[in-house]
């Protein structure tokens, strides 16, 4: 059963274990009339989430390969420095590309749900170090304007940086709200 999910393309769709997918950049979703009267409602959804968790998780499977393979390379080379040294250095490049990659996706917004009852709170979700969905609550009054030199932030929260595609936003107002520092010439909606 394909579940509440509908995407706007020109694209393919196809139904794929129990979930609709969509070949395009441009998605929305709909909700029943009660989820979205009773909880927070979703105001943006990811379209590149799950390649990110895919790729997390292969970054994590070669990293723990590498490290639990190093050790084996250091027996066939006899123990000898040379073998030692290559196990290293294999064992610091898996753990310094997973480590990188965990850091450059770190701010990157799988899903925003907005709840304005209890004064204005979006709910986050992003994937953690092991590629584990994780929710966090964020007042809209405490965001800031990014300072930093650090890719894909749109916003900073609490000192922790955030990234979403504000062009796939449909409510273009909470745009304006969650982003005022942007100048009109990015805001204009291109529809």
């Amino acid at each position: 059963q394909c579940a509440s999910f509908t995407a706007k393309s020109a694209g393919t769709m196809g139904c794929v274990r129990g979930f609709r997918t969509a070949y395009s950049t441009e998605t929305t979703t709909t909700e029943t009339k009660e989820e979205s009267a009773t909880g927070p409602q979703l105001v943006y959804a990811s379209p590149l989430g799950h390649v990110l968790r895919r790729i997390k998780v292969l970054s994590l499977v070669s990293c723990s390969l590498t490290t639990l393979g190093a050790p084996g390379l250091i027996l066939l080379g006899e123990g000898s420095v040379p073998a030692i040294a290559m196990g290293g250095l294999i064992i610091s490049f898996g753990a310094m590309t997973t480590g990188l990659l965990h850091w450059f996706s770190k701010p990157y917004i799988l899903e925003m749900r907005l709840d304005s009852t209890p004064g204005d709170v979006l709910t986050i979700t992003k994937l953690d170090f092991f590629a584990r969905k994780r929710t966090i609550p964020i007042k809209i009054s405490d965001i800031r304007q990014p300072a930093t030199a650090r890719p894909l932030v749109s916003f900073l929260a609490h000192g922790r940086p955030y990234y979403f595609d504000s062009e796939l936003v449909e409510d273009r107002a909470l745009v304006r709200k969650l982003l005022p520092w942007q100048t009109p010439d990015r805001d204009v909606d291109p529809r």
